[in-house]
């Protein structure tokens, strides 16, 4: 079956393609750039970046001289990508910038291999059991007390419930939508490429039953959303104002940001 993660899907679709063609890879998108600076302050040596479509994000920490390991089952992205490295080699000279395809879920490293592995929005691409395969791969090639940093949005939660409140609010407050708000969505945000969305509760029970320790988890607002829908300050300034209210943030801010580490004492 053909993939369907092509050169328009990465160029026109996928988070970040603006930023990406503007600079040449060289600047990340807002939210890129928020998980990159979380991972960076850690100083790790090498890391792999899991699903890594463009490449921009792997080329950021190769140009600051941290290995950085980028793998995509795409065949688009790994091109994307080659093409990226070899432009800023140009410049810069060689780059401690890897690029290789993800087969079957397998990762050619040997065991305890990376201090940390970082899935930028992937998750919700693979299905649930494919997903179980692929936390056990970055598990083992990840060293002990190696850590892993998972972002997705939008959550599943935000979908089921937050997209109704939106609806809601809306009614008081004088903006109609539509009676289903996923419909209106970018399509690089549905299916086919969306087919996975998680809650918080569901990808910290998939990392501790795989053997991951410390989970924490942060939520993010992500205003995309409402522009989506409405192009409008007003309204989101009403739903920072009701989630305050709300117990259950996930309802509210799409985005979710996981990080754990690997337990244990060697590389099994």
């Amino acid at each position: 079956m053909d993939c369907i993660y092509t050169k328009e899907y990465f160029l026109t679709q996928c988070e970040g393609f603006r930023s990406f063609k503007s600079s040449g890879g060289f600047f990340l998108s807002k939210r890129l750039k928020k998980v990159y600076d979380i991972v960076s302050s850690y100083n790790f040596s090498r890391i792999l970046d899991f699903g890594c479509g463009r490449g921009e994000f792997s080329l950021k920490f190769s140009l600051n001289g941290v290995e950085a390991y980028a793998c995509d089952v795409s065949d688009d992205a790994i091109e994307i990508a080659n093409s990226l490295k070899n432009k800023w080699e140009k410049k810069r000279g060689k780059l401690p910038f890897y690029i290789f395809k993800i087969i079957n879920s397998k990762l050619p490293f040997e065991n305890s291999f990376f201090d940390a592995c970082v899935m930028n929005d992937v998750v919700e691409h693979i299905e649930k059991k494919e997903l179980m395969n692929v936390f056990e791969e970055i598990f083992r090639v990840l060293k002990p007390q190696g850590k892993i940093f998972i972002h997705t949005s939008p959550g599943k939660l935000f979908i089921k419930y937050g997209l109704f409140l939106y609806r809601i609010v809306g009614f008081f407050t004088g903006f109609r939508f539509d009676s289903n708000l996923k419909d209106i969505l970018p399509d690089g945000l549905k299916k086919p490429y969306h087919i996975n969305e998680l809650s918080v509760w569901e990808i910290k029970k998939f990392l501790k039953s795989i053997g991951f320790e410390k989970v924490k988890y942060s939520l993010w607002k992500n205003p995309h959303y409402i522009y989506y829908f409405t192009g409008s300050d007003r309204f989101l300034k009403i739903i920072r104002k009701i989630s305050f209210l709300i117990p259950f943030k996930e309802i509210v801010y799409s985005d979710i940001f996981v990080y754990a580490e690997k337990g244990g004492n060697d590389g099994t």
